[in-house]
């Protein structure tokens, strides 16, 4: 997307293109984000995400969330087996 007029989103390519639903999944610095809100490019708010899928430790089978200093480790079962993970690092 490169523009919005009258509601209908601009292409790059220069189609024009009218819906009632729009999803914004164009990253970071999103058009279709800056077009709803208009508040500026993102600001870094010092945290940093790592993520991946491991095994379960069977002593949470059900995830976890734990805090740390500058750290929150978030844990979610796929399966019986996998777990996603998700630590937040400042």
């Amino acid at each position: 997307m490169t523009s919005v007029d009258d509601g209908a989103l601009r292409l790059a390519n220069g189609t024009r293109v009218e819906s009632d639903l729009r999803v914004g999944a164009d990253g970071l610095r999103s058009a279709v984000r800056a077009w709803m809100l208009d508040d500026g490019p993102p600001t870094y708010c010092g945290y940093a995400a790592v993520r991946g899928i491991g095994p379960i430790d069977p002593a949470y089978p059900d995830g976890c969330i734990a805090y740390g200093r500058g750290l929150i480790l978030f844990v979610s079962p796929i399966d019986d087996a996998r777990a996603y993970w998700v630590a937040s690092l400042r």
